[in-house]
């Protein structure tokens, strides 16, 4: 059986992918070292093949970019395939102020999130309000 590929692998994954790569090829016949070459030789196969991206650029953080059209998610991108992402919609016209707050302040408290940095990117804002757009 394949491993099954990303195409982000880092640390835990890529070793992940040797040990069953390691556990396919192993036969009894072949010598230890020999199986270890054979497995180096199908990672670096893979690399070059670009079916594994060894690392991200130093300084890189993972990123998810949400597309939202007209208030409706369209697309979500993540440049790692493991993150979690959640889109909470705090709309007062389905939401009263209570139910918001209490959603709001529930999120605030989970343990392992953190407030982030973010970009807000909306084409056209810019030409619209009259502002000027470094080019």
């Amino acid at each position: 059986m394949q491993p099954s590929l990303s195409n982000a692998y880092r640390g835990e994954k890529l070793l992940d992918l040797a040990y069953e790569l390691y556990n396919d090829m192993e036969d009894s016949n072949t010598a230890y070292n020999v199986t270890l070459d054979l497995v180096i030789d199908a990672i670096e196969h893979r690399i070059q093949d670009n079916q594994i991206v060894t690392a991200t650029e130093p300084n890189e953080n993972p990123r998810a970019v949400i597309i939202i059209e007209d208030g409706i998610v369209s697309t979500v991108l993540a440049s790692d395939p493991d993150i979690q992402i959640d889109i909470i919609e705090l709309d007062r016209n389905y939401a009263d102020s209570e139910l918001r707050s209490s959603t709001y302040d529930t999120i605030l408290k989970e343990p392992g999130l953190q407030n982030s940095s973010y970009s807000l990117h909306v084409p056209g804002y810019e030409q619209e309000m009259g502002l000027e757009v470094d080019g």
